[in-house]
């Protein structure tokens, strides 16, 4: 489903609407003051976006506010953008960052990937029927794909060089998903792909446990798969710093970012190259709207509150980062002396947009929190908050009351952390209980180092894994409640499965600082609908999983 959003990237096709600027002259990146109200299921609006994405896409690659130009900002060509260069030392990291700009008026439609993770329509179709300013008019789909102006690529080492390895760029003339040989899309991998990932719980997950703002370097996510443990550590990861990235451990929206990519292969598996894919910009669109729910649900916590080292990262030198770090090469003004920050574009109100499920300027923090909770379970709990539909009917109906007493539950995670510089990237981590798969982490080629976690729930697949034993399917609450039943359970099933990005399999023991502890808590249900359940202390089970915890020798045991 496509529906009008902002992406932190929609500053690129924003340039629509930009007026000229004199050669030389920053571009300046300022937020809507027309009021517009526009829907991508309105078709005029939908016609006006194809037209404007094609011309966009056949502007000359040589102007610096051409599709090709805007999405290299992202990575390659590593050229200079605005004015900005990259700054020395930065490899492998070249490339700008675009998260956290913002668009004048044309906003571009988001994925709901986390509502339905197939692919829409309007972007498997190669061409595409609108109306234009004289009638109907027949174009390829800017929608479906890129196609490169200039081919076969500059070779260029700072363009697209053959041995960069990226050979999906370089075999035809447009962008690919999931080619087979021929160059054909292959759309039922992807969806397949995209189902295997569990996307929706992902997205919960994260909305309940992570701080996130536009001032992330990195956008990635990671994968839960359990509807009951969707909004699982929600109080625990209070401030931005808890669960930024996947460079800390629990859930975090790298993961499900970082699912999305690999489920395309060709552009969208490499960084460098990501962005010349139109469906680039709807993914992160929506990613861009998963953080305003977050903030919204956090109002307290919008951005960066502490000092973070890094190494040298596109525009930005090696040393400590803060909030009121500049996020180049985006200026906040039409001169080249002031940068946005983190702080400067950590509100919508600034500008001038927000998103369906966001209603700030008539409601209190407090009381846009409520309504967006209540969106959130609606749309992507599938009643994993505890309510019911029917109790869900009844809650709504009456007077706010005392939270009941519930009996908790208990749910599993397996949370994983690897050393990128041991993997063969781009690659994923897949735990399964048998041939059941309970979660996936993916990784993309870049960064090349650092420890990466991930946090896979593991108590759906269990769930079905009990379902098949007799007597255990009986009373699978209580069996669940037991953890020497569940370790005794998943000692028999459990298993990790690495693979490169052409399926190759990576054995675990040549990866030693794969680490995949186990992990128990209770959950009280919810008793409105506005509301998340209450989570308890974390337990961690000794006896399964890989590392320390595998070998029985942890400090807690269940």
């Amino acid at each position: 489903m496509l529906v009008t959003g902002y992406s932190c990237l929609a500053m690129a096709l924003a340039n629509i609407v930009i007026p000229a600027v004199a050669q030389g002259q920053a571009v300046p990146v300022t937020g809507l003051t027309t009021g517009i109200n526009e829907s991508f299921t309105d078709e005029t609006t939908r016609d006006l976006f194809i037209l404007g994405l094609s011309e966009l896409q056949n502007k000359s690659e040589s102007d610096p506010l051409s599709y090709f130009q805007i999405s290299g900002i992202h990575g390659r060509p590593f050229i200079s953008w605005n004015g900005v260069e990259n700054v020395t030392g930065s490899e492998p990291m070249k490339g700008f960052c675009p998260h956290g700009a913002a668009a004048e008026k044309f906003r571009i439609p988001y994925w709901d990937w986390a509502g339905d993770y197939t692919l829409p329509a309007s972007v498997m179709d190669p061409r595409v029927t609108v109306n234009g300013p004289h009638g109907q008019v027949d174009i390829p789909n800017p929608l479906y794909s890129y196609r490169w102006q200039q081919f076969p690529l500059n070779t260029d080492p700072e363009y697209f060089p053959k041995d960069d390895d990226k050979k999906d760029c370089w075999l035809w003339n447009e962008t690919k998903r999931q080619p087979d040989g021929n160059g054909i899309d292959q759309f039922n991998i992807v969806n397949n792909n995209l189902a295997s990932r569990n996307l929706k719980d992902v997205v919960v997950s994260f909305l309940f446990h992570c701080v996130l703002s536009p001032l992330s370097v990195a956008c990635s996510i990671s994968g839960t798969s359990a509807n009951q443990t969707q909004y699982r550590v929600f109080t625990a990861a209070k401030t931005y710093e808890d669960m930024a990235s996947n460079s800390d451990p629990g859930p975090s929206l790298e993961h499900p970012h970082d699912l999305v990519h690999s489920s395309m292969s060709a552009a969208m598996l490499w960084p460098e190259y990501a962005a010349f894919d139109p469906l680039f910009w709807l993914h992160h669109a929506n990613v861009d709207r998963l953080y305003a729910l977050w903030q919204a649900i956090n109002y307290n916590n919008t951005y960066q509150t502490q000092s973070r080292s890094i190494g040298p990262l596109y525009a930005t030198p090696a040393g400590d980062v803060t909030a009121d770090s500049p996020l180049k090469p985006f200026y906040q003004g039409d001169d080249s002396t002031s940068f946005h920050t983190g702080k400067s574009v950590a509100a919508l109100a600034t500008f001038g947009y927000t998103y369906p499920e966001i209603n700030d300027w008539s409601l209190s923090h407090a009381e846009t929190r409520k309504a967006v909770v209540t969106q959130v379970n609606q749309l992507y709990s599938n009643g994993a908050n505890g309510i019911s539909s029917s109790r869900r009917r009844r809650v709504q109906q009456q007077d706010r009351r005392r939270q009941q007493q519930q009996d908790p539950t208990k749910e599993y995670y397996a949370q994983i952390s690897v050393e990128r510089a041991e993997l063969q990237l781009p690659c994923t981590i897949s735990v399964m209980l048998g041939d059941d798969k309970a979660g996936q982490m993916s990784l993309l080629s870049m960064p090349t180092s650092g420890v990466t976690h991930a946090e896979v729930p593991l108590t759906r697949a269990l769930n079905r894994a009990l379902a098949s034993d007799t007597a255990a399917a009986k009373n699978k609450a209580m069996m669940m409640s037991d953890a020497k039943f569940v370790t005794s359970k998943l000692s028999k099933l459990f298993q990790v499965e690495i693979r490169k990005a052409d399926g190759t399999v990576i054995p675990t023991e040549s990866v030693p600082s794969l680490s995949v502890e186990i992990q128990g808590e209770e959950v009280v249900a919810a008793s409105r609908i506005d509301e998340f359940p209450k989570y308890g202390a974390v337990t961690k089970l000794a006896g399964v999983g890989i590392g320390k915890l595998a070998r029985g020798d942890a400090n807690t045991r269940l």
